[in-house]
């Protein structure tokens, strides 16, 4: 099998990463599987040394099997690309397993979280095909709070989908060390055709008109499309629909949703921004400033921000 078969979708939350897995996964090549999630296990295995930034907790002790993981490859003068090496075929193995399953010649895996790990990945499948899918971050923070609600108490669990998410996508969009194809939702959206055509032509497949997802998605049940994402949207739409855009300023339908966009951006910044081409400050003028502000609500965010950098 080759690596070349192989499609990730890198994305945050509410960037309309479910939308191009479908139009993608119409594709008479393309198979779709909800996500495996292993590659973060295996790339979290050698990650990193320092116990503050392993980001993984387990029963057996993590950060124990780390450090003696690192200590057994240091037997070996390349130890640490043996571990990579090993962990491609391990990869390469179970991609093989989701081809042949799909019936298709490609295998799309799109998630969530792999902008954590895409250094990592890259040196686990160097040859696969990496799709950056990013979007108006003021957009996805309204989303999230649409699709979570705002109590702190939720949201706190999402602090990395909040907060460092952004970051690591951003950090990604601008640097060379990227190899693969960035995506910009409002791009494509608004001119769909010419999005596809730029994508097929990145992947080397054959162009199919495959933006006409809805009565796909409608005719599937939720049980069969269960770990994909969020296809509400999907099913009231066939194709993707440009209202979209600017849509995400009606998710901030309370004072203390419009509080909290409020307080987000300044903790954004305009750098975070335009470094992905967005205009900083014609966003921070989108979110309403019709509310009251209330003690509480700083409480709340002074909570919720924890100690986020």
């Amino acid at each position: 099998m080759n690596e070349k078969n192989i499609i990730f979708l890198i994305c945050n939350h509410r960037s309309g990463s479910t939308m191009l897995q479908q139009i993608l996964g119409a594709h008479s090549d393309i198979g779709l599987l909800a996500s495996p999630w292993f590659l973060f296990s295996v790339s979290y295995g050698l990650r990193d040394l320092d116990s503050k930034n392993l980001g993984i907790s387990a029963e057996y002790n993590a950060d124990v099997a780390n450090k003696n993981l690192h200590a057994f490859l240091g037997n070996f003068e390349n130890g640490e690309d043996l571990y990579y090496e090993a962990a491609g075929k391990f990869a390469l193995h179970l991609y093989e397993q989701a081809i042949k399953h799909t019936g298709r010649d490609f295998f799309l895996d799109k998630n969530i979280r792999y902008h954590m790990i895409y250094h990592q990945m890259a040196r686990i499948l160097p040859e696969a095909k990496y799709l950056l899918l990013v979007r108006n971050p003021a957009a996805q923070f309204a989303g999230l709070m649409k699709w979570f609600g705002e109590d702190v108490s939720v949201l706190k669990g999402r602090r990395s989908d909040l907060f460092d998410a952004y970051e690591n996508i951003k950090n990604l969009y601008v640097s060379e060390e990227f190899k693969g194809y960035r995506i910009r939702y409002e791009d494509f959206v608004a001119a769909p055709s010419d999005g596809l055509k730029l994508l097929y032509e990145y992947l080397e497949l054959p162009y199919q008109n495959t933006l006409f997802y809805g009565n796909a998605i409608k005719e599937k049940t939720d049980t069969e499309i269960s770990g994909f994402g969020d296809v509400t949207s999907l099913r009231k739409n066939n194709e993707p629909n440009s209202d979209y855009i600017s849509k995400w300023v009606g998710y901030l339908d309370t004072d203390k949703k419009k509080f909290f966009a409020r307080k987000w951006m300044d903790w954004a910044g305009p750098e975070l921004f335009t470094s992905m081409g967005y205009d900083y400050e014609k966003t921070y003028a989108l979110i309403p400033t019709d509310f009251e502000h209330r003690a509480e609500y700083e409480s709340a965010w002074k909570e919720l921000i924890g100690d986020v950098k």
